[in-house]
């Protein structure tokens, strides 16, 4: 493995697979990878919360962090327990300390297993999950109100208290941390993403597409894999470099519009609107929603390449096809022409003839014999005439 490659695994939690993708992208410059990972989204909010219950005297805390880039809350830690050492644990703690302090008093004799389980479930149920992600539909304006008033609904469901204290404190992170860490961590409650929600993103960039009324294809109609012209409206330091790098920007260095690849593109569940990402690099996408029946510019050369592609594969496959065909003809030829095995049996064996044929040939004799016998009568009397 690269020292280059070594340095982003160790200091940011990188696959091995995705630093070698960053740094081809910033042609083996790992101050300009540093630089991008140093300015990443941080699309995951960590809510660590504390809690007592003095009708039962005992003590809890849990961390719970919602991932805005998949729209869900992905993981839940939870402890009770009656020792009073927990309640000492500082919310402003470190996440990671956070989680490695709760793990500790989950090996306790004196924590409540089944209820640190029980209002992990409940609070992560399928019927809460939609109504926690409610709290989250703006990023920028959490609604921590109903959230913490969530949560102490929970609390008193779970462990029949109403005079339940809760403290809660937030931070964000950003994904590829807590992607690392969530593959390590083995207690707790995970919510797996639905299918296709796997794009894990450094940078969401500003853009829009560049919409074309005559000869364009409408937004619905673009597959995953093809590419549209976008124009990029993001003015930060960071965008800039990334355009540098890319070569998306003139000698001015004004940024152009640029042909980017559709990584996801789905109809909104809320309008008759579609969601699009593209991607410009590892990590890096925009995002943008537009009317599904928006017509835009697409990279038509790269379609008629494709389905060129396809064509040359199918024609293959049906040259391949013909060539086993013959092959097999001529590894048959020694054998005899037909076989039993080629025509049903009954195609060729004797069967019992009809009794109407038999009736038919009998009549048939007999009518022949009438014959002969009126004719030689007629012979006879013309002779003895």
């Amino acid at each position: 493995m690269a020292l280059e490659s070594q340095i982003l695994i160790n200091n940011y939690g990188l696959t091995e697979e995705f630093a070698e993708s960053l740094l081809n992208f910033t042609e083996r410059d790992v101050e300009s990878a540093i630089r991008i990972l140093e300015t990443s989204e941080k699309d995951v909010m960590v809510i660590k919360g504390k809690f007592l219950s003095s009708k039962r005297l005992s003590y809890g805390a849990f961390i719970l962090f919602y991932n805005f880039q998949t729209n869900i809350p992905e993981y839940l830690l939870a402890a009770i327990t009656t020792d009073n050492n927990l309640s000492k644990i500082k919310l402003e703690t470190e996440w990671a300390e956070y989680i490695d302090s709760l793990l500790n008093h989950l090996k306790g004799t004196e924590t409540d297993h089944d209820n640190s389980s029980r209002l992990e479930a409940e609070i992560l149920s399928s019927e809460n999950i939609p109504y926690i992600t409610s709290f989250f539909i703006d990023p920028k304006n959490v609604d921590m109100v109903n959230l913490k008033r969530f949560l102490l609904n929970t609390l008193n469901k779970v462990l029949l208290d109403s005079g339940l204290v809760l403290k809660i404190a937030v931070n964000n992170i950003d994904v590829f941390k807590f992607k690392n860490i969530l593959k390590t961590l083995k207690s707790g409650l995970k919510i797996i993403p639905k299918e296709g929600k796997d794009i894990i993103m450094l940078l969401k960039i500003v853009c829009e597409p560049v919409l074309a009324p005559i000869g364009g294809v409408d937004i619905e109609k673009i597959l995953v894999g093809q590419e549209i012209l976008v124009k990029i409206h993001d003015d930060r330091d960071i965008v800039r470099h990334i355009a540098n790098i890319a070569g998306f920007s003139d000698e001015t260095g004004v940024i152009r519009p640029v042909f980017a690849k559709v990584v996801r593109n789905e109809k909104s569940e809320e309008s008759d609107n579609n969601k699009v990402n593209v991607e410009f690099g590892p990590g890096i996408y925009g995002a943008f929603i537009v009317g599904s029946k928006i017509r835009v510019q697409a990279n038509k050369e790269a379609i008629h390449k494709e389905a060129q592609q396809q064509q040359q594969q199918q024609h293959k496959s049906g040259i391949d096809n013909e060539a086993m065909r013959k092959i097999n003809d001529i590894s048959n030829f020694d054998k005899p022409r037909f076989s039993d095995s080629s025509f049903p049996k009954s195609s060729f064996t004797q069967t019992e003839e009809p009794k109407t044929t038999k009736k038919g040939k009998i009549f048939l004799i007999i009518n022949v014999v009438i014959i002969l016998l009126v004719t030689l009568i007629v012979f006879l009397l013309i002779l003895f005439m």
